[in-house]
């Protein structure tokens, strides 16, 4: 007796072993180069949102440190620290610098001269203790670097804040003009931003 039509469409052969295998290979090149970049995305959002919690706190203290104190070109990043959130001091450990040519991809913060501290979010903040604004003009400024991997990874992922006498603060990478302080007159692309770091 002869199959119906639609009995011999319910016979049909599965997929073979070896399709199955073609198509997990698939599968696999996709996640491979999908995977990293997933997990980039989110370190580098996690990263930017840490950094601008970084500059509110900042900016906090420096505004904190104006109420309570006459702000001259002696200023240096030093006097922010009674205002700073932060959970310990590290002298230890070395650190990234931000990427540029004339950065330094490293900061020691056992250097005397360098203030290094433990944030709450697992970033580092540091900053070299005898940088002052050296004038009181709106490019008078210092900076504060923020390596949000708070230890030396050796990928410049450092971002560098620039605190300027009015308050304003900017990040090399950003910057329309230099600025200047006791070290000396520093150009605009003296330093870049890394690749994580937005102010959207």
């Amino acid at each position: 007796m002869p199959l119906s039509r639609y009995n011999r469409g319910m016979c049909r052969k599965g997929f073979t072993l070896t399709e199955l295998l073609i198509a997990l290979l698939i599968l696999g090149v996709i996640a491979t180069f999908t995977i990293p970049k997933v997990l980039q995305s989110q370190q580098s959002s996690k990263w930017n949102s840490m950094a601008k919690e970084m500059v509110g706190m900042i900016s906090g203290a420096y505004q904190a440190y104006s109420q309570d104190n006459t702000v001259g070109s002696n200023f240096s990043a030093a006097g922010l620290t009674p205002y700073f959130n932060y959970i310990a001091t590290d002298n230890t450990v070395t650190i990234d610098g931000p990427p540029g040519g004339l950065c330094s991809p490293t900061i020691d913060c056992s250097d005397g001269d360098i203030d290094c501290f433990k944030m709450h979010n697992g970033g580092m903040i540091a900053y070299n203790n005898t940088e002052t604004f050296s004038g009181t003009t709106s490019i008078n400024g210092v900076q504060i670097v923020f390596d949000p991997s708070g230890t030396f990874t050796n990928d410049l992922d450092a971002v560098d804040f620039i605190l300027f006498y009015n308050g304003r603060l900017s990040a090399f990478g950003f910057l329309n003009t230099g600025y200047t302080s006791s070290f000396g007159a520093a150009p605009p692309n003296a330093c870049s931003a890394p690749s994580w770091f937005s102010w959207n």
